[in-house]
């Protein structure tokens, strides 16, 4: 028998009509019985580009495709789909330029489709990789609008990652983006890291002199970023991050690379490459980074935020510029001074629990350009230099020196006794209450009641107690700091599972088990020693 070509058959009203075996039924041009229904041929298999067990491509025909039909052996009775074919009635995607490649499929049911496209026109190769679910594609090389067959115009080059609905980008142990040039490894962040580097330097060098000058250390945030970078320089064998297909049982249980022979990589895949120790987040560029949007930007850490520049820091509010602080704020500069300037408005500064003090190497300059110098204490003032001093006290002036005292004036008018009362405000008195919430659940989420707890501070202090029936309980004014949590028993009733009934298992069932949970590196022959180690008992059989 010669090949001849069928169309693809089944139930009316489906589009896809098929068997565990991909295989699918088919009318052939001959047939004037049957009308195209399900029962137009035996179910006949489908030719595919690569097929494996647990591997392959999978292409099923649909109703209404013209498919090659070829008979093994020339035997009527074993049919097989070797090919399908374009027609009249099927036309092809991409056609007529031939410069068009890929894959599109359709939705069942639905007009929307995913396709792959390969673009080979002359020195403007890309690949396109998109579904109509929420428009979500992968546009590589030189970027350029399609629409059907037609090439449309220029979009850029490189690669376009979007989606109309949501993404994410995760990776477990670290990820970098980065804008520079490339690099023989993916990670290598030598550049990043000598830059944060220097960042380090300049946050020690500021550290040692606002310590000389009596102001806070910048240890804390030095050490933390140091400890970044550290995370970003780990030279890595990437034996390690494989286990190889004949690894002993022991090994291949516990995810060990093993060094002896056994599969095949050609004699590559070896040498070292930069990875993370740590699943950070590296994100620089050689020109430049910008963050912005229309609404908040919010920075957050457990533990220290560096803002490190070579050159200058510039903070610009079209509003309002608002610090609050737990426990103290040290501002330390070097070389040029500072400023705090108030166009319109207000300078307050208080001390609403303790001392304010002003100290200057040389002279203190306190000026009123056009009004008042008001200074007034509830208990006394005293001006002092040289020995002498001025006391104002208790209603009484005391004005002593130990030279001369020089009252000079066109008139010296001592009256009888007057005051003049002054206004103090009251300085509002405030505690950060700082509150710490604990909730406990099980393995499936559901609140543990009443469990007894205990909570260490960093500070020495602990706080003990008792769940609520919700699992949940709420400590408040509790210091600073990391905290240790501790929880007792769950004081639900235990109910035991019943156990399944026990079965003899062969070797070839626990092979298979073992196999099904990915541990192919254990054979027959390693089995025993398996057993041996995990057993304590080398005299297993």
């Amino acid at each position: 028998m010669h090949l001849q070509t069928g169309t693809v058959a089944g139930p009316a009203n489906e589009e896809v009509y098929t068997d565990t075996l991909n295989r699918i039924k088919v009318r052939m041009h001959w047939d004037r019985l049957n009308q195209g229904d399900e029962r137009a041929s035996c179910w006949m298999r489908v030719a595919q580009s690569d097929t494996g067990g647990g591997y392959g491509a999978v292409h099923v025909p649909r109703i209404g495709e013209e498919v090659v039909v070829d008979w093994v052996g020339g035997d009527c009775d074993r049919p097989i789909v070797t090919g399908r074919v374009y027609n009249g009635a099927n036309a092809p995607q991409w056609h007529s330029n031939g410069l068009l490649s890929g894959f599109r499929s359709k939705e069942y049911g639905g007009s929307g489709f995913n396709h792959l496209v390969m673009d080979d026109s002359t020195g403007q190769n890309r690949v396109h990789l998109y579904s109509s679910s929420t428009g979500a594609h992968l546009h590589l090389g030189y970027l350029i609008a399609q629409t059907g067959n037609t090439r449309g115009n220029y979009l850029g080059s490189g690669f376009d990652l979007k989606s109309d609905a949501y993404g994410s980008v995760r990776a477990a142990r670290g990820l970098m983006l980065t804008t520079q040039p490339a690099a023989r490894e993916p990670l290598d962040a030598t550049s990043a890291s000598q830059q944060l580097a220097g960042a380090e330097s300049v946050l020690e060098s500021l550290s040692t002199a606002s310590e000389t000058h009596q102001a806070a250390s910048l240890n804390d945030g030095r050490d933390a970023l140091k400890a970044f970078n550290d995370a970003t320089q780990s030279s890595v064998d990437g034996a390690h991050l494989r286990v190889a297909a004949n690894a002993s049982a022991e090994d291949s249980t516990r995810g060990v690379a093993s060094n002896s022979s056994g599969g095949r990589t050609a004699g590559g895949g070896t040498g070292k490459a930069n990875m993370f120790k740590e699943p950070v987040i590296l994100l620089t560029s050689s020109a430049g980074i910008a963050l912005s949007t229309q609404k908040s930007t919010h920075l957050g850490a457990d533990e220290q935020l560096n803002i490190v520049s070579g050159q200058n820091t510039h903070i610009a509010a079209g509003k309002s510029l608002i610090a609050s602080v737990a426990q103290s704020l040290s501002l330390f500069v070097q070389n040029a001074g500072m400023k705090l300037f108030a166009a319109k408005g207000k300078v307050e500064v208080r001390a609403h629990s303790d001392n304010i003090e002003v100290t200057a190497q040389k002279t203190l300059k306190l000026l009123s350009a056009t009004q008042n110098i008001e200074a007034a204490a509830r208990q006394e003032v005293l001006l002092t230099s040289g020995g002498a001093y001025i006391r104002i006290s208790g209603g009484n002036i005391e004005i002593h020196a130990p030279g001369t005292i020089d009252i000079k004036g066109s008139q010296h008018s001592f009256n009888g006794p007057a005051s003049q009362p002054y206004d103090l405000p009251a300085l509002p008195a405030g505690e950060l209450h700082n509150k710490l919430e604990l909730n406990l659940a099980d393995d499936s989420l559901k609140p543990i009641p009443n469990a007894p707890y205990k909570v260490m501070f960093e500070n020495g202090g602990v706080m003990s107690g008792k769940l609520d029936a919700n699992g949940y309980a709420v400590l408040h004014d509790v210091p600073p700091g990391p905290v240790k949590a501790f929880f007792g028993e769950d004081a639900r009733p235990f109910t035991r599972a019943p156990l399944p009934a026990a079965k003899d298992l062969a070797p070839d069932d626990v092979l298979k088990e073992l196999h099904a949970a990915g541990h192919d590196g254990i054979t027959q022959d390693n089995l025993a020693s398996l057993f041996n180690r995990f057993s304590g008992r080398p005299d297993v059989q």
